[in-house]
């Protein structure tokens, strides 16, 4: 079992590992700090928007109080706390587009080890077995809730199906990936309802899935095209596939690319 490898991936890939990265960039600069003390704000919450800042560039008001609003117990809280880091300096604020604007950014390597963060790719080595309501199969990832969204608890859970899910070997149809081109629903031209700004922003987030997604086929190629995916549970106990682009559950595209790795045929 190639474990070495498999934990090399987890520790590459994992975005779960974007935050710290960036608080740890972030409280190495003097200046952030300085800036930080100087504002009066909490420290969680300057270093937790100074991070979304590096993420987002810019992003309008709605935006923002919705990304920070969790360190508040209302949304005009949060909007006072933000007007009050744009007059510290923390961000700055264009009145005319009414959007925070990034001011300190990381450095060139950092944010190469940004771009390089992404949504975990599948195992390439069979999961570990799950035994309680936290955990993942993944080595690194431990403490990871099985259930989707904020539905955690410690009742019973079929562990065993996710387990049985989690075992199936997979493996990448290549001759899908080289043939046939994935599409988003209305990725040709802006839908009646959307201006050509967000229309370029979807379509750039097409072209930017697309472009990770063969990178990830291709990784997974590479390490022998034999992978496992890891699975959760919905509150209701629908099981759901945990990859991103390379996926079970996707669209018919993604559900062409995926098959068993080791294929029966069924009378």
């Amino acid at each position: 079992m190639d474990f070495e490898n498999q934990k090399m991936l987890e520790v590459m890939f994992n975005d779960k590992q974007t935050f710290a990265l960036l608080r740890r960039e972030l409280t190495a600069d003097a200046t952030v700090l300085a800036t930080i003390e100087r504002s009066g704000l909490n420290h969680e919450f300057a270093l937790d928007l100074l991070s979304q800042m590096v993420l987002h560039k810019r992003a309008n008001v709605p935006t923002m109080i919705g990304l920070m609003k969790g360190h508040f117990s209302s949304l005009q809280e949060t909007a006072n706390a933000l007007e009050a880091a744009a007059h510290a300096d923390l961000v700055d604020f264009d009145p005319t587009t009414e959007q925070f604007i990034l001011v300190f950014d990381v450095d060139a390597d950092t944010q190469q080890l940004l771009r390089q963060y992404q949504y975990l790719p599948p195992m390439i080595v069979p999961p570990l077995e799950v035994t309680s309501n936290r955990g993942s199969g993944y080595i690194t990832v431990t403490h990871d809730s099985l259930l989707l969204k904020d539905n955690h608890h410690d009742g019973d859970l079929c562990l065993d199906s996710i387990n049985r899910f989690n075992r199936i070997p997979l493996r990448a149809n290549l001759d899908v990936v080289r043939k046939i081109r994935n599409s988003w629903k209305s990725i040709d031209k802006p839908k009646t309802d959307e201006t050509f700004e967000d229309y370029q922003k979807r379509l750039k987030a097409f072209e930017r899935y697309e472009k990770d997604s063969f990178f990830t086929i291709a990784l997974m190629a590479e390490m022998g095209n034999r992978f496992h995916l890891t699975h959760k549970v919905d509150k209701r106990g629908r099981t759901y596939a945990q990859g991103y682009h390379i996926t079970t559950q996707g669209n018919c595209w993604n559900k062409a690319v995926v098959e068993l790795a080791e294929p029966e045929y069924v009378l």
